[in-house]
């Protein structure tokens, strides 16, 4: 498991090489009351790789002393399919909800996708949201709404 120092103040830059398969990589930078992580690069399609790449990202948030994280995912390539997201959630995503919340930032054509990982992770107790608008994402965020 990959171990990251968050550094406050400034942008650090962490690229994770997952195998042959994927290259992900992600920037973090502290805002005032959250955790901005940055994800680009190409995002796995299979379940395995996506089930390590995504601890990547969970790695990162645990250990930033965080509980509120805005996740920008609108530079990444490649998104898995509905099946694929439905197993996935399944695999990965235990019912055991931490109080985080997270504002997932995506581009419109990826929606339908997205949306269905936004119900199944809703439905797994994360308090999680979807926005197109990076400014509807934090004042979700930033606000004891859920």
């Amino acid at each position: 498991m990959l171990q990251v120092p968050i550094h406050v103040a400034y942008i650090d830059k962490l690229v994770c090489a997952l195998g042959e398969v994927v290259g992900l990589e992600l920037e973090t930078c502290e805002g005032e009351g959250f955790l901005r992580i940055n994800v680009s690069g190409e995002l796995p399609l299979r379940i395995p790789e996506a089930i390590d790449a995504y601890a990547q990202i969970s790695v990162v948030a645990s250990t930033s002393g965080h509980s509120r994280f805005l996740l920008d995912v609108r530079a990444a390539r490649n998104r898995m399919s509905i099946p694929a997201i439905f197993e996935y959630i399944t695999l990965a995503y235990p019912d055991k909800p931490d109080h985080s919340r997270t504002a997932v930032i995506e581009l419109p054509e990826h929606f339908v996708g997205a949306r269905f990982f936004e119900n199944l992770a809703q439905s797994r107790g994360r308090i999680f949201r979807l926005f197109k608008a990076e400014d509807e994402a934090l004042e979700w965020l930033l606000s004891e709404n859920s």
